[in-house]
């Protein structure tokens, strides 16, 4: 009953999305001009209500400067709608900008990697960057196509979580005829946020309540984590996947490779055949909360996965940290998880994974990598790539009356 609900949920969600994007559409400039107006009136009584009960009834969990700051908020959209109108042109041009950013940076590495296709990355990010720049010009900015463009999103968002709605409760013989589809996921903003809002959300379960963890998990055939930490980067979240005894994992952990503020490297994976070992390091090296996902695969799609692993194997080279030759040396991750569970590490001849890109080639398009290969409609990724767009879709197959993912463990 609680995946029916779940499922209705999403519809009616998808369905007031599609219609707002809809009306997005249409209206245009005047449609968000309502919308900051509707804003303003509700910030306006909330502002006025914080300093009606801060002077009138002295509470002393009221503070003076919230009020003042709704109301200077509500002013500025109800009086001076220009100024909210162009920050949104603003914030949507970057947002271009900085996925033409994000793809010439993957083309830079797949040039030098020598990577089939790079040239369409490379049309891409100037396609990108050009609209991205247009738009913060005098002579092009238009707020009307900004909003045709967020209203577009909004449509394939919504219909996204309608579609994951009807799923939900999708008989089983209907559901083994789906492959891989194309999702639309949501803002990277939000994505990047997913991981450690689930992170808070069971540490604050695990205040009042303690559960067994299940480190051996032979319910199912291949098991997805999603590591996040409670500070730095980490709070984005990891991906690494375990596979018939096997952990596997890809990251920039040469340090010595490592450029452009650790966000590019040489591309390494790693493998540990002690699942419960890495897990426990990885909690005790950065107190992270990881989230296991398991999915039950055919015959087949175990088959597919086998293969893949050993095509990216093929590909690969065996590499050795620094604790390998020096077995005192612990400053490095790759070390100290050399020293702690035995790690087996490789890095690639030639291919997309190559060079390491944190926003690009990263654990995460891995991953799919090796799941999509068994046909399974896990989530087929486009734009930038973060944890917390995998973990949300994971989330959704979970809620699912007939998902592949049917477990979900939390280890921490």
């Amino acid at each position: 009953m609680a995946k029916q609900y779940k499922g209705l949920i999403d519809c009616i969600l998808g369905v007031i999305l599609t219609v707002f994007s809809i009306m997005a559409i249409c209206s245009r400039s005047l449609f968000l001009i309502k919308v900051f107006d509707i804003l303003g009136v509700v910030l306006l009584i909330n502002g006025l209500h914080e300093g009606y009960d801060y002077f009138y009834f002295h509470h002393t969990k009221v503070h003076l400067h919230n009020a003042l700051i709704f109301i200077a908020a509500a002013v500025i959209l109800l009086c001076f709608p220009i100024i909210p109108l162009t920050f949104t042109t603003i914030i949507f041009s970057l947002y271009l900008t900085l996925n033409g950013v994000v793809k010439f940076i993957s083309y830079i590495n797949y040039r030098k990697d020598k990577v089939r296709g790079r040239n369409y990355v490379l049309i891409g990010s100037v396609i990108l960057c050009f609209n991205g720049f247009a738009l913060l010009s005098k002579d092009y900015i238009n707020l009307d196509i900004v909003m045709i463009f967020i209203g577009i999103y909004g449509v394939l968002l919504g219909v996204t979580y309608i579609v994951d709605g009807i799923f939900t409760v999708l008989p089983a013989k209907r559901k083994e005829n789906i492959k891989r589809r194309i999702r639309i996921p949501l803002p990277i903003a939000l994505s990047a946020l997913i991981p450690r809002s689930m992170s808070l959300l069971i540490n604050r379960r695990f205040e009042t309540e303690r559960q067994q963890v299940n480190w051996d998990n032979d319910e199912v055939d291949l098991e997805v984590f999603v590591h996040v930490s409670p500070d730095g980067f980490g709070i984005m979240g990891h991906c690494d996947l375990y596979f018939e005894g096997e952990v596997l994992s890809y990251g920039n952990y040469d340090q010595h490779s490592t450029r452009l503020f650790e966000a590019v490297g040489d591309g390494v994976l790693f493998s540990v055949t002690d699942k419960k070992k890495y897990l426990q390091f990885c909690i005790k090296e950065d107190k992270k909360t990881i989230f296991g996902y398991g999915l039950k695969l055919t015959e087949m799609q175990k088959r597919s996965v086998h293969k893949k692993i050993a095509e990216l194997k093929m590909n690969a080279l065996q590499w050795y940290p620094v604790a390998y030759y020096q077995s005192d040396c612990s400053e490095d991750y790759a070390s100290r998880l050399y020293k702690e569970t035995g790690a087996h590490f490789y890095k690639f001849k030639k291919g997309k994974f190559k060079t390491y890109f944190v926003l690009g080639t990263n654990c995460v398009l891995l991953a799919d990598q090796i799941i999509g290969s068994a046909g399974t409609d896990i989530i087929d990724l486009n734009g930038i790539i973060a944890p917390g767009t995998y973990q949300s879709y994971l989330e959704k197959e979970y809620q699912k009356q007939n998902g592949f993912v049917i477990k979900k463990e939390v280890y921490y």
